[in-house]
């Protein structure tokens, strides 16, 4: 009771500071001002340049003043006294942060009291490509990367990539092109930045302040058009009790508005045709096996062993004033014209080829109403429909492209979204700013299919595991109903400054659904073992009996899904109090809710969690030149719906054994004779048996420590951080109990208890390393007991991740003067535990329910150790030269860093525990356990990329060509080894062709660009 007091409390104040963070799309200026005697009479006119919005504030007595809300752009601001104009100066204004303003000062004042001010214009570091800078009023560390800075640096901007589900995109990108610091291994994990040592799935993503992080897997941001994003910041470490709960960082986006001057445009992203110059096919989805031979796909991946036509991303867009100095609008069109098309392979060994084309079309618009001078409102809307044709044919002769072909399928994906965000905000007074926004998303896609899933019919020939291959038949794909995902969010802040303090308030509700049934296996899923051996066995998966001598085959069927509704709530409470002159101390505290309703609508889990927060921010030299900042704060995340919809919907894992006396031309079997069969289902009806009676949130705590500084070395701004991050506690799927005829330690305790077969029907959401209270059908008799499981009994270990992260950035703006931008980075990272996060970037055959390692307590046995994000040492440099009025430039790219650790897995050997049947996913190698991490590191790897432009203006027209170039030198060191050793047929280890395959990275890419500027 208490506790929903005290949300409830904080949730009637639904109100909070609008422009200190980095979700934030507005952000603020602050300065001081100097008049001889006069300052009670002063006034601070802040004026945008581009649309006239203009505000007023009176300076404190100490002369100083700020001002949050502003909508990024260039500003003017006056000082003025009776009406007389006395200084003037211009300013930048970036989301996410609040820029220091040179000081305004009368000609008098000038010479006797500014240096009592101590606002230094040398110490502004106001340049727009400044990726870090410093903002002395609040202790967390933002970076920030406009789109001129994407064009410095060969971004691309032309927005869906066509890989089906694209949650990969411009904000997902960023981070590891500007940061050192989030360095991932480059393949066989998610592919997003690590944050804090995180999985790709920790990060959350804003859009113009709206949370459009895939809620479904946690793991990328649903989609706006590149071309419409004007700035983008993230901030890795140490983010305020006003942003929404992350373990990993915070990446946010702020659309670009129309202003008082017509303009428009185009830009076409140009991918030319495979060629051995500019793009050779790339091969960092085909593993290479022991042998040397390409016979396998990572997690079903296509090469592009064939050709592709010549593809272009094209955006138009116009914007412009609708009502001068009061309603504005921008609007974008993105799309493929025309579809591009590819043709590849299905492997060298593999009778088949394709042709993939894609296409899509993404309108947005933006609005912005200027509805008196102290309020705005803004409205982004966006659409993107996206078809991918894939047609496919068998070969007369495997792997040669050029032989006679029939046709064997099509296969339509389709995707739908619509994103709508409303933003509303106040200044109300000169102490007092009022910001609410709302939002609305949603996705559906059908026929989803990742490499051999295109195939109706699967069947696999074992022959003692050494001849492993697929052969595909004819038939009716599988059936999926359309996955369907929406979600909608609100949020209101107040902030309010009386004196030295900046009090916040606000709060936030997000809830989202999503609906995905599927059916895999009903075509046929069919595993032949022809041969035999001279004794009884077991069934690798069941571990159904065997008789002697006898060949048979397996067939697998899976049902999986339903909907699910989830619900996230947050509050918070914080203050920013200026302490002393230079100092600003920083506390809050944020109160969360989340909760998961079944598909009957019941609620079955609803977590509370208290997070606080505190920082320092000391402006050492008082000019805003030099700053040191320290952060601290508990954080935690939502259940991503991958996990919840395995554990509150229903599932189905069917198999059956058949003896056989040969294969049909369409892969059935001839004269097929069951003999067994197997089923493993998870059912939830009640939603007490969901999850652990004291389950709760998982929770990291995080530390951060950073020095700025902009004038040390001249026209130079430099960063030091040291972070580190803790994982406190974690959640985890457990299957322990869940797989009938198998023991586990959790197993046995409840038979010492007295029940015969403790089995249960569900999986069970659990804190590892903590007690388990249990709520289930133990005796199979039609009721609920609740027991509980100490720790030590269930076997699972505390959740273990500590990440130690040293960092360095060095900028070099570009100026009228040095036109010359360089951004360089360096990391040292060490990440150790037994927990990768939700998403286990070293082992990615075992994230259906989230990291594997804790759903079975035997599959923690060597888990600890250095894990997949421990990429010891990263260097990162990015940079561009203008060539003076000729209009070319030009800028080169560098990536290094240290080589990822490897590991083994292999099916766990004690084929009597449950642990058995979680396929290869147990520490072990060749039949001996073999600690995570501990089998040495992959070669260090680097990278050059090269970007050059021309550009030319006349009159108001300017026109803009580049050419961008990805692995200049194609470099195509080793990135990853298959570590999946093998399985057990009985007792003998089958050991996996395809373990030690080998991926490199992707070679030489190149693409183009047109743009044209109008205004």
């Amino acid at each position: 009771m208490g506790r929903s007091l005290l949300f409830s409390a904080i949730l009637a104040a639904t109100i909070a500071i609008p422009a200190v963070h980095a979700q934030q799309s507005s952000g603020g200026l602050y300065g001081a001002v100097a008049l001889q005697g006069r300052i009670a009479d002063a006034q601070v006119v802040i004026r945008n340049l581009e649309t006239n919005a203009t505000q007023i504030r009176k300076p404190e007595a100490s002369g100083k003043y700020s001002i949050a809300g502003l909508s990024p752009g260039k500003y003017e601001i006056v000082l003025s006294c009776g009406g007389q104009r006395l200084a003037s100066t211009q300013a930048i204004v970036r989301p996410g942060s609040s820029t220091a303003v040179a000081p305004l000062a009368d000609r008098l004042a000038a010479a006797t009291e500014l240096g009592e001010v101590r606002v230094s214009a040398a110490g502004i570091n106001n340049a727009a490509d400044n990726t870090a800078p410093i903002d002395v009023s609040t202790p967390q560390l933002v970076r920030q990367y406009s789109q001129e800075l994407f064009r410095k640096t060969g971004v691309d901007t032309s927005g869906n990539n066509g890989s089906g589900g694209p949650y990969s995109n411009l904000l997902t990108a960023l981070p590891q092109q500007f940061m050192s610091q989030v360095a991932s291994q480059p393949s066989g994990g998610s592919g997003y930045a690590s944050f804090g040592g995180g999985s790709g799935t920790e990060t959350r993503y804003y859009v113009n302040e709206f949370d459009t992080t895939f809620d479904y897997s946690g793991a990328g941001a649903n989609m706006v058009p590149g071309e419409l994003i004007g700035y983008a910041t993230v901030i890795a470490n140490g983010a305020s009790a006003k942003y929404s709960n992350a373990m990993g960082g915070s990446v946010s986006a702020a659309t670009k508005s129309g202003d008082n001057t017509w303009r428009a445009g185009f830009s076409s992203y140009i991918v030319p045709p495979y060629s051995r110059l500019l793009r050779r096919h790339t091969e960092d989805d085909a593993l290479i096996d022991a042998d040397g031979k390409r016979t396998w796909f990572l997690e079903g991946g296509i090469a592009t062993n064939g050709q592709q036509d010549t593809a272009f991303n094209n955006t138009f867009w116009v914007s412009g004033p609708l009502l001068k100095d009061r309603l504005f609008v921008n609007l974008a069109y993105q799309e493929t014209q025309p579809a591009s098309r590819s043709n590849y392979l299905y492997g060298s060994t593999l009778g088949y080829a394709a042709q993939f084309m894609h296409n899509y079309h993404n309108p947005a618009a933006t609005l912005t109403w200027n509805v008196t001078e102290n309020q705005t409102l803004d409205v982004v809307a966006a659409s993107n429909k996206t078809k991918d044709h894939t047609t496919i044919w068998k070969l007369d002769e495997p792997g040669d492209a050029q032989s006679a072909k029939q046709y064997f399928r099509n296969v339509l994906f389709k995707m739908d979204e619509d994103f709508y965000v409303g933003r509303y905000r106040w200044h109300m007074n000169d102490s007092m700013d009022l910001s609410v926004m709302g939002g609305y998303f949603t996705h559906s896609e059908q026929n989803l299919f990742n490499g051999f899933d295109i195939f109706a019919a699967r069947i696999t020939r074992d022959s003692r595991g050494q001849n492993v291959y697929n052969v595909v038949s004819d038939g009716s794909p599988d059936s999926e109903i359309p996955f369907d995902y929406s979600k909608r969010g609100f949020r209101a802040d107040w902030v309010w400054q009386p004196g030295s303090h900046k009090l916040g308030l606000g709060a936030e509700r997000y809830a989202f659904f999503e609906n995905n049934q599927s059916a895999y296996g009903e075509s046929g899923h069919y595993t032949y073992f022809d041969y035999a051996l001279g004794s009884p066995s077991k069934d690798d998966v069941s571990g159904i009996a065997i008789p002697a001598n006898t060949r048979y085959m397996r067939s697998f069927v899976s049902y999986y899904g339903g909907p699910l509704t989830q619900v996230n709530r947050g509050a918070y409470l914080e203050d920013y109090w200026q302490a002393l002159e230079n100092l600003v101390v920083y506390a809050g505290v944020r109160r969360d809710n989340n909760q998961s309703m079944l598909g009957s609508g019941l609620r079955a889990l609803n977590f509370w969690t208290t997070s606080p927060r505190f920082g320092l921010s000391w402006d050492v030299k008082g000019d805003s030149s030099m700053k040191a900042g320290f952060t601290y704060g508990r954080y935690s995340m939502a259940v991503p719906g991958v996990i919840l919809a395995n554990a509150l919907n229903d599932s189905t894992q069917q198999y059956q054994y058949y003896t056989y006396d040969g294969i049909n031309a369409d892969g059935t079997p001839i004269a097929p004779q069951q003999f067994g069969s197997y089923a493993v289902t998870s059912t939830v009806s009640d939603p007490r048996v969901v999850s652990s009676r004291t389950i709760r949130t998982s929770q990291q705590e995080n530390l951060g420590l950073y020095f700025q500084d902009n004038g040390l070395i001249p026209h130079w701004s430099e960063t030091l951080e040291l972070n580190y991050a803790n994982v406190k506690r974690a959640i985890s799927a457990w299957r322990d109990l869940n797989t009938p005829g198998y023991s586990s330690a959790a197993y046995r305790y409840l038979q010492s208890l007295g029940y015969e077969d403790p089995y249960i029907g569900n999986i069970v959401l659990v804190n590892p390393g903590r007690d388990i209270v249990l709520s289930n059908d133990f005796d199979h008799d039609g009721s609920l007991e609740t027991v509980v499981v100490p720790a030590s009994a269930a076997g699972l270990p505390k959740p273990k991740r500590k990440a130690y992260t040293f960092s360095v950035e060095m900028v070099h703006p570009e100026t009228p003067d040095q036109p010359v931008f360089l951004q360089a980075s360096y990391t040292w990272k060490h990440v150790w535990g037994n927990y990768e996060g939700y998403y286990a970037e070293g082992d990615p055959a075992s994230n259906l329910l989230g990291s594997q390692v804790f759903q079975y307590a035997a599959l923690t046995q060597g888990a600890t150790g250095n894990l997949p994000q421990d990429i010891r040492h990263a260097f990162l440099l990015n940079s561009s030269h203008t060539f003076g009025s000729s209009g070319f430039s030009a800028g080169l790219g560098l990536n290094w860093q240290s080589g990822a650790n490897t590991s083994c897995y292999s099916q766990y050997p004690l084929s009597s525990d449950a642990a058995s049947t979680a396929g290869e996913h147990a520490y072990y190698c060749a039949g001996v356990a073999v600690s995570r991490g501990s089998l040495g590191r992959l070669p260090s790897w680097w990278l050059l990329n090269m970007n050059t432009a021309w550009e030319h203006s006349w009159g108001s027209n300017r026109l803009r060509l580049e050419f961008n170039m990805g692995n200049v030198l194609n470099k195509n060191t080793l990135v990853f080894v298959s570590p999946y050793y093998g399985y057990y047929n009985g007792s003998a280890l089958v050991k996996e062709s395809r373990y030690g395959g080998q991926a490199s990275l992707a070679p030489r890419s190149a693409s183009f660009a047109i743009r044209y500027n109008w205004n």
